[in-house]
Protein backbone atom coordinates (compact mmCIF):
# COMPACT_ATOMS: atom_id res chain seq x y z
CA UNK A 1 0.00 0.00 0.00
CA UNK A 2 1.96 3.34 -0.98
CA UNK A 3 2.78 5.54 2.46
CA UNK A 4 1.06 8.48 1.34
CA UNK A 5 -2.17 6.47 1.75
CA UNK A 6 -1.82 5.66 5.12
CA UNK A 7 -1.17 8.37 8.47
CA UNK A 8 2.52 9.27 6.91
CA UNK A 9 3.86 12.61 5.61
CA UNK A 10 4.09 12.25 1.97
CA UNK A 11 8.28 12.51 1.30
CA UNK A 12 10.66 11.02 -1.37
CA UNK A 13 12.95 7.78 -0.64
CA UNK A 14 16.59 7.41 -2.32
CA UNK A 15 17.21 3.72 -2.07
CA UNK A 16 20.63 2.63 -0.29
CA UNK A 17 23.25 0.33 -1.08
CA UNK A 18 22.09 -2.69 1.75
CA UNK A 19 25.12 -3.67 3.93
CA UNK A 20 23.62 -7.37 3.91
CA UNK A 21 22.20 -9.14 0.71
CA UNK A 22 18.35 -9.16 0.91
CA UNK A 23 16.63 -12.02 -0.50
CA UNK A 24 15.12 -12.65 -3.57
CA UNK A 25 12.63 -9.89 -4.97
CA UNK A 26 9.18 -10.12 -2.76
CA UNK A 27 6.22 -8.18 -3.44
CA UNK A 28 5.17 -4.78 -2.64
CA UNK A 29 3.37 -6.07 0.27
CA UNK A 30 4.99 -9.61 1.67
CA UNK A 31 2.92 -11.17 3.40
CA UNK A 32 2.62 -11.54 7.46
CA UNK A 33 3.99 -14.71 8.19
CA UNK A 34 3.15 -16.61 11.37
CA UNK A 35 3.18 -13.55 13.50
CA UNK A 36 2.56 -15.76 16.67
CA UNK A 37 6.46 -17.06 16.67
CA UNK A 38 7.68 -13.76 17.40
CA UNK A 39 6.71 -13.84 21.35
CA UNK A 40 4.84 -17.05 21.29
CA UNK A 41 8.17 -19.13 21.90
CA UNK A 42 9.81 -16.21 23.75
CA UNK A 43 7.38 -16.36 26.39
CA UNK A 44 7.65 -20.13 26.77
CA UNK A 45 11.40 -20.00 27.11
CA UNK A 46 10.35 -17.52 29.82
CA UNK A 47 8.21 -19.58 31.36
CA UNK A 48 10.36 -22.65 31.32
CA UNK A 49 13.14 -21.12 32.37
CA UNK A 50 11.06 -19.48 35.24
CA UNK A 51 9.75 -23.71 35.82
CA UNK A 52 13.84 -24.34 36.25
CA UNK A 53 14.66 -21.74 38.64
CA UNK A 54 11.95 -22.36 40.89
CA UNK A 55 11.66 -26.56 40.69
CA UNK A 56 15.28 -26.40 41.75
CA UNK A 57 14.05 -27.08 45.73
CA UNK A 58 16.49 -28.82 47.69
CA UNK A 59 15.55 -30.50 50.75
CA UNK A 60 15.45 -28.34 53.80
CA UNK A 61 17.82 -30.20 56.61
CA UNK A 62 20.31 -31.11 54.17
CA UNK A 63 22.18 -30.85 51.04
CA UNK A 64 21.65 -34.33 48.88
CA UNK A 65 22.49 -36.16 46.08
CA UNK A 66 19.21 -36.86 43.58
CA UNK A 67 18.18 -36.90 40.20
CA UNK A 68 14.58 -36.60 39.03
CA UNK A 69 12.63 -35.70 35.77
CA UNK A 70 9.15 -33.96 34.96
CA UNK A 71 6.63 -33.77 31.89
CA UNK A 72 5.78 -30.92 29.93
CA UNK A 73 2.52 -30.28 28.13
CA UNK A 74 0.11 -27.89 27.42
CA UNK A 75 -3.37 -29.93 27.85
CA UNK A 76 -3.31 -32.96 25.94
CA UNK A 77 0.15 -31.46 23.69
CA UNK A 78 3.36 -33.45 24.85
CA UNK A 79 6.16 -30.60 24.28
CA UNK A 80 9.18 -31.77 26.49
CA UNK A 81 10.59 -32.08 29.56
CA UNK A 82 12.79 -31.25 32.48
CA UNK A 83 15.79 -32.90 33.92
CA UNK A 84 17.57 -31.91 37.45
CA UNK A 85 20.62 -33.49 38.86
CA UNK A 86 21.71 -32.36 42.76
CA UNK A 87 25.39 -32.65 43.85
CA UNK A 88 26.22 -31.64 47.58
CA UNK A 89 30.09 -30.09 47.14
CA UNK A 90 32.31 -29.24 50.21
CA UNK A 91 35.07 -26.89 49.60
CA UNK A 92 37.27 -26.59 52.72
CA UNK A 93 34.54 -26.00 55.53
CA UNK A 94 32.54 -24.91 53.37
CA UNK A 95 28.66 -27.03 52.01
CA UNK A 96 27.88 -26.23 48.65
CA UNK A 97 25.11 -27.72 45.96
CA UNK A 98 25.95 -28.08 42.72
CA UNK A 99 22.15 -28.38 40.45
CA UNK A 100 22.36 -28.69 36.84
CA UNK A 101 18.68 -28.66 34.74
CA UNK A 102 18.12 -29.50 31.54
CA UNK A 103 14.78 -27.80 30.02
CA UNK A 104 13.80 -29.55 26.41
CA UNK A 105 10.63 -28.52 24.31
CA UNK A 106 9.60 -29.61 20.70
CA UNK A 107 6.45 -28.38 19.35
CA UNK A 108 4.27 -27.06 15.72
CA UNK A 109 3.22 -23.88 15.38
CA UNK A 110 1.54 -22.43 12.41
CA UNK A 111 3.36 -25.80 10.67
CA UNK A 112 6.50 -24.59 11.92
CA UNK A 113 8.63 -27.23 14.14
CA UNK A 114 10.70 -25.38 16.99
CA UNK A 115 12.95 -26.74 19.35
CA UNK A 116 14.53 -25.01 22.36
CA UNK A 117 16.67 -26.83 25.11
CA UNK A 118 17.37 -24.64 28.30
CA UNK A 119 20.65 -25.97 30.50
CA UNK A 120 21.32 -24.40 33.74
CA UNK A 121 24.46 -24.93 36.13
CA UNK A 122 23.73 -23.24 39.14
CA UNK A 123 26.19 -23.10 42.36
CA UNK A 124 24.06 -22.70 45.59
CA UNK A 125 26.29 -21.82 49.41
CA UNK A 126 24.72 -24.49 52.68
CA UNK A 127 21.71 -21.86 52.64
CA UNK A 128 21.02 -22.35 49.31
CA UNK A 129 21.82 -18.46 48.36
CA UNK A 130 23.19 -17.98 44.59
CA UNK A 131 26.77 -18.00 44.29
CA UNK A 132 26.96 -18.94 40.30
CA UNK A 133 25.16 -19.33 37.51
CA UNK A 134 25.64 -20.38 33.50
CA UNK A 135 22.59 -21.08 31.04
CA UNK A 136 23.13 -21.82 27.86
CA UNK A 137 19.83 -21.61 25.68
CA UNK A 138 19.40 -23.22 22.56
CA UNK A 139 16.80 -23.53 19.26
CA UNK A 140 17.77 -23.79 15.26
CA UNK A 141 21.64 -24.46 15.96
CA UNK A 142 21.79 -21.11 17.57
CA UNK A 143 23.05 -20.55 21.42
CA UNK A 144 23.09 -17.89 23.78
CA UNK A 145 25.08 -18.33 27.40
CA UNK A 146 24.05 -16.11 30.40
CA UNK A 147 26.83 -16.69 33.12
CA UNK A 148 26.02 -14.78 36.24
CA UNK A 149 28.55 -14.63 39.63
CA UNK A 150 26.98 -13.17 42.63
CA UNK A 151 28.43 -11.19 45.27
CA UNK A 152 27.33 -9.36 48.58
CA UNK A 153 25.69 -6.09 46.60
CA UNK A 154 25.86 -6.71 43.24
CA UNK A 155 25.36 -9.47 40.16
CA UNK A 156 27.82 -9.53 37.34
CA UNK A 157 26.30 -10.70 34.44
CA UNK A 158 27.57 -11.43 30.88
CA UNK A 159 25.24 -12.57 28.14
CA UNK A 160 27.11 -14.04 25.03
CA UNK A 161 26.35 -14.38 21.49
CA UNK A 162 29.35 -15.68 19.32
CA UNK A 163 31.73 -13.35 19.66
CA UNK A 164 29.46 -10.46 20.99
CA UNK A 165 29.69 -10.22 24.32
CA UNK A 166 27.26 -7.76 26.78
CA UNK A 167 28.14 -6.98 30.59
CA UNK A 168 25.66 -5.60 33.14
CA UNK A 169 26.53 -4.70 36.88
CA UNK A 170 23.46 -5.06 38.55
CA UNK A 171 23.28 -3.65 42.18
CA UNK A 172 21.33 -6.07 44.76
CA UNK A 173 18.61 -3.60 46.12
CA UNK A 174 19.21 -2.78 50.08
CA UNK A 175 16.99 -5.57 52.59
CA UNK A 176 16.46 -7.95 49.04
CA UNK A 177 16.16 -11.21 49.79
CA UNK A 178 18.37 -12.96 46.84
CA UNK A 179 17.69 -16.55 45.81
CA UNK A 180 18.57 -18.93 43.44
CA UNK A 181 15.18 -20.50 42.87
CA UNK A 182 12.06 -18.81 45.11
CA UNK A 183 11.11 -21.77 46.42
CA UNK A 184 13.72 -23.37 47.79
CA UNK A 185 14.19 -20.25 49.98
CA UNK A 186 10.29 -20.54 51.22
CA UNK A 187 11.05 -24.42 52.00
CA UNK A 188 13.64 -23.58 54.35
CA UNK A 189 11.40 -21.94 56.68
CA UNK A 190 8.90 -22.71 59.10
CA UNK A 191 5.85 -22.18 56.56
CA UNK A 192 2.09 -20.92 57.68
CA UNK A 193 -0.39 -21.12 54.94
CA UNK A 194 -1.72 -17.25 54.12
CA UNK A 195 1.78 -15.67 54.84
CA UNK A 196 3.09 -14.51 51.50
CA UNK A 197 7.22 -14.08 51.49
CA UNK A 198 9.15 -11.49 48.38
CA UNK A 199 12.65 -12.86 46.72
CA UNK A 200 14.60 -11.11 44.44
CA UNK A 201 15.90 -13.42 41.29
CA UNK A 202 17.73 -12.93 38.68
CA UNK A 203 15.62 -12.91 35.06
CA UNK A 204 18.44 -14.69 32.26
CA UNK A 205 16.22 -13.33 29.32
CA UNK A 206 15.26 -9.47 30.53
CA UNK A 207 19.47 -9.39 32.35
CA UNK A 208 17.27 -7.67 35.19
CA UNK A 209 17.03 -8.64 38.76
CA UNK A 210 13.25 -9.30 39.29
CA UNK A 211 10.97 -9.19 42.22
CA UNK A 212 8.64 -12.66 43.30
CA UNK A 213 5.96 -12.81 45.66
CA UNK A 214 5.29 -15.97 46.73
CA UNK A 215 2.56 -17.20 49.10
CA UNK A 216 1.30 -20.41 50.41
CA UNK A 217 -2.64 -21.18 49.69
CA UNK A 218 -3.56 -24.50 51.16
CA UNK A 219 -2.85 -28.15 51.72
CA UNK A 220 -4.25 -30.54 49.07
CA UNK A 221 -4.06 -34.82 48.32
CA UNK A 222 -2.46 -34.65 44.54
CA UNK A 223 -2.83 -37.87 42.93
CA UNK A 224 -0.97 -38.84 39.70
CA UNK A 225 -0.54 -42.12 37.82
CA UNK A 226 -2.54 -43.69 40.78
CA UNK A 227 0.05 -42.46 43.61
CA UNK A 228 -1.19 -39.94 46.41
CA UNK A 229 0.95 -37.75 47.45
CA UNK A 230 0.28 -34.80 50.72
CA UNK A 231 1.27 -31.52 48.82
CA UNK A 232 1.80 -27.71 50.05
CA UNK A 233 0.13 -25.48 47.18
CA UNK A 234 2.37 -22.13 46.57
CA UNK A 235 1.14 -19.55 44.00
CA UNK A 236 3.89 -17.60 43.13
CA UNK A 237 3.68 -14.21 40.86
CA UNK A 238 6.90 -12.54 39.24
CA UNK A 239 6.70 -9.34 36.47
CA UNK A 240 6.49 -12.31 33.52
CA UNK A 241 4.81 -15.72 35.43
CA UNK A 242 2.24 -16.68 37.43
CA UNK A 243 2.66 -20.35 38.54
CA UNK A 244 1.42 -22.95 41.24
CA UNK A 245 3.08 -25.58 42.85
CA UNK A 246 2.06 -28.43 44.60
CA UNK A 247 5.10 -29.55 47.03
CA UNK A 248 6.29 -32.21 49.27
CA UNK A 249 7.48 -32.09 52.75
CA UNK A 250 11.26 -32.26 51.38
CA UNK A 251 10.49 -29.05 48.91
CA UNK A 252 10.62 -31.33 45.74
CA UNK A 253 7.82 -30.63 43.27
CA UNK A 254 5.28 -33.31 41.85
CA UNK A 255 3.16 -30.16 39.55
CA UNK A 256 3.92 -26.78 38.76
CA UNK A 257 1.04 -25.00 36.72
CA UNK A 258 2.21 -22.01 34.96
CA UNK A 259 -0.72 -19.76 33.25
CA UNK A 260 -2.45 -20.28 30.24
CA UNK A 261 -1.75 -23.96 32.04
CA UNK A 262 1.64 -24.85 31.03
CA UNK A 263 2.11 -28.35 33.13
CA UNK A 264 5.11 -29.86 34.62
CA UNK A 265 4.68 -32.89 36.92
CA UNK A 266 6.99 -35.71 38.17
CA UNK A 267 7.68 -38.69 35.95
CA UNK A 268 9.91 -41.37 35.77
CA UNK A 269 12.97 -40.59 33.28
CA UNK A 270 10.86 -43.07 30.83
CA UNK A 271 7.65 -41.50 30.99
CA UNK A 272 9.25 -37.95 30.81
CA UNK A 273 10.88 -38.55 27.79
CA UNK A 274 8.05 -40.46 26.25
CA UNK A 275 5.82 -39.08 23.65
CA UNK A 276 8.19 -36.92 22.29
CA UNK A 277 8.72 -38.16 18.79
CA UNK A 278 8.00 -36.17 15.69
CA UNK A 279 4.68 -36.68 14.21
CA UNK A 280 2.38 -35.18 10.89
CA UNK A 281 1.50 -32.26 11.62
CA UNK A 282 -1.85 -31.45 13.73
CA UNK A 283 -3.48 -28.82 13.97
CA UNK A 284 -4.98 -29.60 17.03
CA UNK A 285 -1.69 -29.58 18.86
CA UNK A 286 -0.39 -26.56 17.21
CA UNK A 287 0.78 -24.32 19.96
CA UNK A 288 -0.56 -21.54 17.87
CA UNK A 289 -4.09 -22.40 18.11
CA UNK A 290 -4.20 -23.47 21.89
CA UNK A 291 -2.99 -20.37 22.78
CA UNK A 292 -4.41 -17.70 20.57
CA UNK A 293 -7.20 -14.99 21.78
CA UNK A 294 -10.75 -16.43 22.38
CA UNK A 295 -12.24 -14.10 19.74
CA UNK A 296 -15.66 -13.26 19.15
CA UNK A 297 -16.46 -12.17 16.08
CA UNK A 298 -14.01 -11.86 13.39
CA UNK A 299 -12.37 -9.03 10.84
CA UNK A 300 -13.39 -8.95 7.35
CA UNK A 301 -10.62 -6.65 5.55
CA UNK A 302 -7.69 -8.29 7.84
CA UNK A 303 -4.59 -5.32 6.87
CA UNK A 304 -7.18 -2.58 5.95
CA UNK A 305 -8.98 -1.91 9.09
CA UNK A 306 -8.18 1.95 9.58
CA UNK A 307 -10.36 1.70 12.70
CA UNK A 308 -11.18 -1.13 15.47
CA UNK A 309 -13.36 -1.30 18.63
CA UNK A 310 -12.30 -4.27 20.59
CA UNK A 311 -13.03 -5.60 23.95
CA UNK A 312 -10.19 -7.69 25.58
CA UNK A 313 -10.73 -9.88 28.84
CA UNK A 314 -8.04 -11.93 31.10
CA UNK A 315 -5.66 -9.06 30.86
CA UNK A 316 -3.25 -10.19 34.08
CA UNK A 317 -2.54 -6.25 35.13
CA UNK A 318 -3.69 -2.77 34.41
CA UNK A 319 0.03 -2.19 33.68
CA UNK A 320 -0.42 -3.99 30.84
CA UNK A 321 -3.40 -1.26 29.71
CA UNK A 322 -1.50 1.62 27.97
CA UNK A 323 -3.67 4.47 25.63
CA UNK A 324 -2.05 7.09 23.43
CA UNK A 325 -3.56 9.24 20.49
CA UNK A 326 -3.45 6.03 18.48
CA UNK A 327 -4.70 3.69 20.73
CA UNK A 328 -7.52 4.78 23.75
CA UNK A 329 -7.92 2.41 26.07
CA UNK A 330 -10.40 1.96 29.05
CA UNK A 331 -10.92 -0.17 31.83
CA UNK A 332 -14.37 -1.35 32.45
CA UNK A 333 -13.71 -4.12 34.78
CA UNK A 334 -11.27 -5.11 37.14
CA UNK A 335 -11.12 -8.02 39.03
CA UNK A 336 -8.68 -11.19 39.36
CA UNK A 337 -7.85 -10.19 35.73
CA UNK A 338 -8.47 -6.42 33.90
CA UNK A 339 -10.99 -6.07 30.99
CA UNK A 340 -10.69 -3.00 28.61
CA UNK A 341 -12.18 -1.66 25.26
CA UNK A 342 -9.81 -0.28 22.90
CA UNK A 343 -9.97 1.72 20.15
CA UNK A 344 -7.47 2.11 17.44
CA UNK A 345 -7.17 4.76 14.84
CA UNK A 346 -4.99 3.61 12.34
CA UNK A 347 -5.21 6.70 10.82
CA UNK A 348 -4.20 9.17 13.85
CA UNK A 349 -0.99 10.51 14.34
CA UNK A 350 -1.69 13.85 16.15
CA UNK A 351 0.88 16.35 16.99
CA UNK A 352 2.72 14.66 19.86
CA UNK A 353 4.13 16.51 23.07
CA UNK A 354 7.91 17.69 22.79
CA UNK A 355 9.78 14.47 24.49
CA UNK A 356 11.61 15.87 26.98
CA UNK A 357 15.62 15.26 27.38
CA UNK A 358 15.19 12.71 29.42
CA UNK A 359 12.48 10.76 27.33
CA UNK A 360 14.39 11.42 24.24
CA UNK A 361 17.77 10.01 26.18
CA UNK A 362 15.94 7.10 27.23
CA UNK A 363 14.96 6.38 23.76
CA UNK A 364 17.97 6.85 21.78
CA UNK A 365 19.63 4.91 24.53
CA UNK A 366 21.85 1.29 23.48
CA UNK A 367 19.79 -1.14 25.58
CA UNK A 368 20.38 -5.05 26.67
CA UNK A 369 19.23 -5.84 23.24
CA UNK A 370 20.05 -2.95 21.23
CA UNK A 371 23.55 -1.99 20.52
CA UNK A 372 22.91 1.33 19.60
CA UNK A 373 26.55 2.40 19.18
CA UNK A 374 28.38 -0.25 17.65
CA UNK A 375 30.04 0.38 14.59
CA UNK A 376 27.91 -2.12 12.58
CA UNK A 377 24.84 -0.69 13.55
CA UNK A 378 25.70 2.85 13.45
CA UNK A 379 27.20 1.94 9.60
CA UNK A 380 24.43 0.24 8.53
CA UNK A 381 22.09 2.70 10.02
CA UNK A 382 23.57 5.63 8.21
CA UNK A 383 23.85 3.69 4.82
CA UNK A 384 20.42 2.56 5.25
CA UNK A 385 19.14 6.20 5.51
CA UNK A 386 21.42 7.98 3.26
CA UNK A 387 19.90 10.72 1.28
CA UNK A 388 16.36 10.76 3.21
CA UNK A 389 15.22 14.58 3.62
CA UNK A 390 13.87 14.05 7.22
CA UNK A 391 12.96 12.15 9.88
CA UNK A 392 10.22 10.58 8.45
CA UNK A 393 12.00 9.45 5.40
CA UNK A 394 14.80 8.10 7.47
CA UNK A 395 11.69 5.93 9.18
CA UNK A 396 10.32 5.03 6.04
CA UNK A 397 14.16 4.01 4.21
CA UNK A 398 15.20 2.13 7.49
CA UNK A 399 11.61 0.06 7.94
CA UNK A 400 12.24 -0.38 4.21
CA UNK A 401 15.68 -1.78 4.37
CA UNK A 402 14.90 -3.61 7.28
CA UNK A 403 12.31 -5.50 5.91
CA UNK A 404 13.42 -6.36 2.56
CA UNK A 405 17.05 -7.93 4.47
CA UNK A 406 15.60 -9.76 7.02
CA UNK A 407 14.40 -13.15 5.87
CA UNK A 408 11.53 -14.84 8.02
CA UNK A 409 12.30 -17.50 9.38
CA UNK A 410 10.15 -19.04 12.63
CA UNK A 411 12.09 -21.51 13.77
CA UNK A 412 14.17 -19.71 16.00
CA UNK A 413 13.09 -19.58 19.79
CA UNK A 414 16.18 -17.62 21.02
CA UNK A 415 16.28 -13.91 23.11
CA UNK A 416 18.43 -12.16 20.18
CA UNK A 417 19.78 -8.20 20.17
CA UNK A 418 20.00 -6.23 16.84
CA UNK A 419 23.56 -7.14 16.48
CA UNK A 420 22.79 -10.54 16.20
CA UNK A 421 20.35 -9.91 13.47
CA UNK A 422 22.30 -7.89 11.50
CA UNK A 423 24.99 -10.39 11.12
CA UNK A 424 22.94 -13.50 10.66
CA UNK A 425 19.16 -11.50 9.29
CA UNK A 426 16.66 -14.43 9.49
CA UNK A 427 14.34 -14.33 12.44
CA UNK A 428 10.56 -13.48 13.22
CA UNK A 429 9.08 -10.06 14.01
CA UNK A 430 10.88 -9.58 17.68
CA UNK A 431 14.12 -9.16 15.85
CA UNK A 432 12.86 -7.43 12.84
CA UNK A 433 11.34 -4.67 15.37
CA UNK A 434 14.69 -5.17 17.73
CA UNK A 435 17.25 -4.72 14.96
CA UNK A 436 14.60 -1.82 13.10
CA UNK A 437 14.84 -0.39 16.52
CA UNK A 438 18.25 -0.11 16.81
CA UNK A 439 19.15 1.38 13.57
CA UNK A 440 16.43 4.12 14.05
CA UNK A 441 18.13 5.11 17.60
CA UNK A 442 21.26 4.76 15.91
CA UNK A 443 20.63 7.48 13.34
CA UNK A 444 19.19 10.00 16.49
CA UNK A 445 15.49 9.15 15.86
CA UNK A 446 13.71 8.11 19.36
CA UNK A 447 12.31 4.84 18.98
CA UNK A 448 10.55 1.85 21.67
CA UNK A 449 9.31 -1.43 20.85
CA UNK A 450 6.18 -2.57 21.25
CA UNK A 451 4.48 -5.51 21.91
CA UNK A 452 0.84 -7.06 21.72
CA UNK A 453 -1.25 -9.14 18.92
CA UNK A 454 -2.41 -8.70 15.48
CA UNK A 455 -5.26 -10.00 13.95
CA UNK A 456 -3.66 -12.66 11.66
CA UNK A 457 -5.63 -15.17 9.17
CA UNK A 458 -8.39 -16.01 11.84
CA UNK A 459 -7.85 -14.60 15.14
CA UNK A 460 -5.64 -12.62 16.87
CA UNK A 461 -1.90 -13.55 17.74
CA UNK A 462 1.35 -11.94 19.59
CA UNK A 463 3.60 -9.97 17.83
CA UNK A 464 6.26 -6.97 17.89
CA UNK A 465 6.38 -4.13 15.98
CA UNK A 466 7.49 -0.63 16.65
CA UNK A 467 6.88 3.06 17.17
CA UNK A 468 9.49 6.30 16.18
CA UNK A 469 9.12 10.03 17.01
CA UNK A 470 9.64 11.71 13.66
CA UNK A 471 8.94 15.16 12.82
CA UNK A 472 6.67 15.99 16.13
CA UNK A 473 4.58 12.36 15.86
CA UNK A 474 4.38 8.90 16.80
CA UNK A 475 4.43 7.18 13.51
CA UNK A 476 4.25 3.32 13.84
CA UNK A 477 6.34 0.88 12.09
CA UNK A 478 5.80 -2.38 11.70
CA UNK A 479 9.31 -4.11 9.37
CA UNK A 480 7.50 -7.79 9.38
CA UNK A 481 5.30 -5.63 6.35
CA UNK A 482 6.29 -3.90 3.75
CA UNK A 483 5.62 0.30 4.40
CA UNK A 484 2.64 1.53 4.40
CA UNK A 485 -0.67 1.28 6.18
CA UNK A 486 0.20 -0.13 9.68
CA UNK A 487 -3.73 -1.30 10.09
CA UNK A 488 -5.74 -0.75 13.29
CA UNK A 489 -5.46 -4.52 14.52
CA UNK A 490 -2.52 -4.08 16.50
CA UNK A 491 -3.36 -3.82 20.11
CA UNK A 492 -0.15 -2.80 22.37
CA UNK A 493 0.37 -3.91 25.66
CA UNK A 494 3.76 -3.07 26.34
CA UNK A 495 6.64 -0.50 24.95
CA UNK A 496 9.78 1.04 25.42
CA UNK A 497 13.44 -1.11 25.33
CA UNK A 498 13.23 -4.26 23.46
CA UNK A 499 13.66 -6.12 26.29
CA UNK A 500 10.19 -5.04 27.58
CA UNK A 501 8.75 -7.32 24.87
CA UNK A 502 9.17 -10.37 26.85
CA UNK A 503 6.99 -9.36 30.05
CA UNK A 504 3.80 -9.99 27.86
CA UNK A 505 4.39 -13.38 28.43
CA UNK A 506 2.79 -13.54 31.14
CA UNK A 507 -0.37 -12.71 28.77
CA UNK A 508 0.03 -15.44 26.37
CA UNK A 509 -3.06 -17.63 25.97
CA UNK A 510 -4.96 -15.78 28.62
CA UNK A 511 -7.12 -13.35 26.70
CA UNK A 512 -10.73 -13.32 25.27
CA UNK A 513 -11.50 -10.54 22.75
CA UNK A 514 -15.34 -9.06 21.18
CA UNK A 515 -14.86 -7.07 17.81
CA UNK A 516 -17.17 -4.08 18.32
CA UNK A 517 -16.76 -2.25 15.51
CA UNK A 518 -14.86 -2.01 12.74
CA UNK A 519 -14.34 -0.26 9.36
Amino acid sequence: MPLANGPWPAAGHQGARASVQPPSPSPTRRPLRSPVLCLLFLGILLMSDAFTRLALAAPRPVLKAGEWWMGISLGENKLGYLRVTATPETVGTEKRLRQHTTTWMRTAVLGTTLEQRIDVEELLDANLRPLRLEVRLGSAGQWVQVKAQFHADRVEVERHAGDNVTRKTLPIPAGANLVGDVETALLNREVRLGETWRYTFLNIVTLALEEATIEAVRRETLTLDGTSYDTLVTHTQSPTMDATSWLLADGQPVKMVVAPGLTMVRQTREAALSGLEERPYDPSRDLATQTAVRLRGSITTPGQVRFLRLRVSGIPEPRFVLSDARQRARIVDQGATVTAEYTVDAEATPPAAPLTAAERAQLLAPGTYLQVDHPEIVATAREAAAGAADDAAKVRALWRWVHENVRIQGDIGLPRSALEVLREPVGVCRDVATLYAALARAVGIPTRVCAGIVYFRDGFYYHAWAESHADGRWLPVDPTIAPGLVDATRIKFTEGDAATIYNTAKIIGRLEAEVLEQR
